[in-house]
């Protein structure tokens, strides 16, 4: 029940408020809050109602933890940064065996926050992210 509540507060904010989920399903705007809150459960009937009533979810949408499924694409991401990363800086000539523990922890760092910040590595932040460790590695 949790993760239905949790997917259904992802529903909300994606729509301009609870009360436009409410009058899509046909229901009152308290059993939304209702639900919402916790104080009542989403029966499997109201949870397809609600897949079904929104463009771009699949049946089951609601009971799929997206948090874990975000987090498992957010780690993904960050070992693609950090492969990019540092087959730049060999490509640059950078002995990347011999990074010291500075350099690492700005490597993945520069990576980390770039894929929390955009939930993507493109070239012009890997880029940026090699000049920044770059610039750490020769403070070094």
């Amino acid at each position: 029940q949790e993760i239905r509540r949790e997917n259904l507060i992802s529903i909300i904010k994606t729509l301009p408020s609870a009360k436009a989920l409410a009058d899509k399903l046909g229901v009152a705007n308290s059993q939304i809050s209702q639900h919402k809150s916790g104080s009542r459960p989403i029966s499997d009937k109201l949870a397809r109602k609600i897949e079904s009533s929104i463009d771009d979810i699949a049946e089951g949408w609601l009971d799929i933890d997206h948090s874990r499924l975000q987090t498992e694409i957010s780690i993904e991401l960050a070992c693609d940064g950090v492969l990019d990363l540092v087959k730049g800086l060999r490509d640059r000539g950078f002995d990347v065996t011999s990074l010291n523990d500075k350099a690492l922890r700005g490597l993945v760092k520069a990576v980390l926050v770039d894929c929390a910040n955009n939930q993507q590595i493109s070239s012009t932040h890997v880029e940026s992210s090699l000049q920044l460790v770059e610039s750490i590695i020769i403070a070094s």
